[in-house]
């Protein structure tokens, strides 16, 4: 029989691709999302698997038992993936903008599920480097190598009232650490800067030269003691073989370019 899986932010840039995923291995999703207009949307962009998926309206994911009804469905659900979360500068009258979202959205979740969900054996949340690493403290001597052991240290005054960087960083610290007791995974592949970026288009694509910076070929942009970050966990415990470099900027190119044209 297909899982049954719940899906928060489907039509978010992460939630989307999860979606993808999620319906070529046979799975029937129900996708929770704020407005119908976004699910409609969700509908048009999956068109061919529409069969495979229904839509639930959460519209205020901060209010108390915003997710009760969502997560009862039938036939039950085996799995939630949670990708809800703020991320936009514009317009954000308050910090709170931020962090009440990605701290009661995931907790609200997670009290839906325990209290009316029993069948579900695993749920899975997105977070963000954003919540591991100091961003203050970019460079260091030795170089600092960041594991899934690290949290940023942004505190909640600073959250609240420092600038909208240090918000979104409180967001996902202060949504996922009190609930990271079960397994933590840093999906990341490795340290790059975008000179490699400059010199991979341009080797590929010299018909995009003059759109593409030259920078200095061949260096690294990086300064010297800059932070890198451990995989190794993510790949012995989940088994991910991460794409290359090149593969990746060569694939986003080529996407970016057939959206232009």
């Amino acid at each position: 029989m297909a899982r049954r899986v719940l899906l928060t932010g489907g039509n978010g840039f992460i939630g989307s691709h999860i979606l993808a995923q999620l319906l070529d291995h046979g799975c029937t999703v129900c996708c929770a999302v704020r407005t119908q207009e976004k699910g409609d949307k969700i509908l048009r962009d999956f068109a061919a698997q529409q069969s495979q998926i229904t839509i639930t309206i959460v519209p205020d994911i901060v209010a108390p038992g915003a997710y009760d009804t969502a997560v009862q469905g039938t036939p039950a659900f085996d799995a939630v993936y949670h990708t809800a979360s703020p991320f936009t500068y514009a317009n954000a009258g308050s910090n709170l903008q931020f962090l009440e979202p990605a701290i009661k959205g995931t907790l609200n979740l997670l009290k839906a599920v325990k209290d009316n969900a029993p069948s579900v054996k695993r749920v899975i949340w997105t977070g963000s480097c954003a919540s591991v690493i100091d961003y203050d403290n970019l460079v260091a001597d030795p170089p600092r190598i960041y594991t899934e052991a690290d949290w940023n240290p942004v505190t909640w005054e600073e959250a609240v009232n420092g600038d909208p960087s240090k918000a979104y960083r409180g967001s996902k610290l202060f949504a996922e650490r009190e609930e990271a007791g079960n397994q933590r995974f840093v999906v990341c592949a490795r340290q790059f800067d975008f000179q490699d970026v400059c010199d991979i288009l341009r080797s590929h694509h010299p018909e995009l030269s003059e759109r593409t910076p030259l920078g200095k070929p061949g260096t690294r942009s990086l300064p010297p003691g800059a932070y890198s970050i451990d995989n190794s966990k993510v790949k012995k415990f989940l088994g991910v073989e991460f794409r290359s470099l090149e593969e990746t900027v060569l694939d986003a190119a080529r996407c970016m370019l057939d959206i232009e044209h």
